[in-house]
């Protein structure tokens, strides 16, 4: 759904019409609860990072036990999280957007064709 969005900018115009269109796949991706492994890459290490330096007013602070998170390691991030993610996020955005992009370009069973130049001197694609 990243990858929609990030497609669907294209379309935009203006500024404000680019950030519109990003927010509801955006939105879409973080209500259904897929994560996505660069977000995870500053989110979960900045995570272990408090977990290991917090003090004891900290905890007392937040009202959280520091021993609930004991599982919360480096190896357990790269092997648990961060690969699974990333090989979902790969299969989702790589492969599954590509073929549903593929799909529609063929579908009607033809190859784009160039088109003449435009008075701008780039060439334009036209599928038949």
């Amino acid at each position: 759904m990243v990858c929609i969005a990030i497609w669907i900018s294209y379309a935009g115009k203006t500024v404000v019409d680019k950030i519109a269109a990003l927010i509801l796949p955006v939105a879409l991706f973080v209500a259904t609860g897929f994560e996505h492994s660069v977000a995870n890459m500053l989110l979960i290490p900045f995570g272990i990072i408090i977990a290991a330096f917090a003090g004891e007013g900290s905890w007392a602070a937040t009202g959280l036990d520091p021993s609930a998170y004991g599982d919360l390691t480096w190896a357990s991030f790269l092997t648990d999280n961060l690969l699974p993610v990333t090989i979902g996020n790969i299969v989702g955005g790589g492969v599954m957007i590509g073929l549903l992009y593929w799909s529609i370009s063929n579908r009607m069973g033809a190859p784009a064709k160039p088109l003449e130049k435009t008075s701008s001197g780039q060439g334009c694609m036209r599928i038949q």
